[in-house]
């Protein structure tokens, strides 16, 4: 199964010396070691990787780990812009973590960000599950879990098994 790393967490991830590292340990360890990989794309999520080197140079090694898989920046840039139009709200920012997720059948997505968190549940709910089947043509999603620190350790056992795998884990 794949994950997406928010931008508000990439300093977890990727300085030993920062506050939380520790809380995100079970999610670097489960990807190292199982058929897991961290997911990424579009023209937003470049532009936060460009300002964080040193996430940019952890992506590099588990891309060099193979434990990446890079979505097509112009896919994500277009289901991106759609979900914008039509799913707004003034503290939804990460329309692109969203996109990410759609394309990819991404199920969880590492962040802190209450922001994202109602965004993905506006996106989910009756209303924004059917502006995206109808608006986007996008079919047969679930749900992502959020990962914010060891309290949601239960959901990488959750989330481990290969029937929850999406087809980004099987590039």
């Amino acid at each position: 199964m794949c994950v997406v790393v928010d931008a508000d967490t990439f300093t977890y991830f990727s300085n030993p010396h920062s506050s939380r590292h520790g809380e995100f340990q079970p999610v670097i360890k489960w990807v190292r070691d199982s058929n897991s990989k961290y997911v990424y794309g579009g023209t937003t999520y470049e532009a936060q990787l460009r300002k964080q080197q040193d996430f940019l140079s952890f992506l590099t090694r588990m891309y060099q780990a193979g434990k990446t898989v890079v979505i097509d920046h112009q896919k994500v840039d277009q289901i991106e812009q759609a979900i914008r139009q039509t799913i707004t709200g003034s503290s939804y920012d990460d329309h692109h973590i969203v996109a990410i997720v759609l394309i990819s059948r991404c199920k969880l997505v590492c962040s802190m960000d209450s922001g994202l968190r109602n965004l993905i549940d506006a996106c989910y709910s009756n209303s924004g599950r059917s502006t995206i089947k109808r608006q986007l043509r996008i079919r047969n999603f679930r749900k992502p879990s959020i990962y914010s620190g060891r309290g949601s350790a239960s959901t990488l056992r959750r989330r481990t098994s290969s029937s929850n795998c999406g087809p980004c884990c099987h590039t």
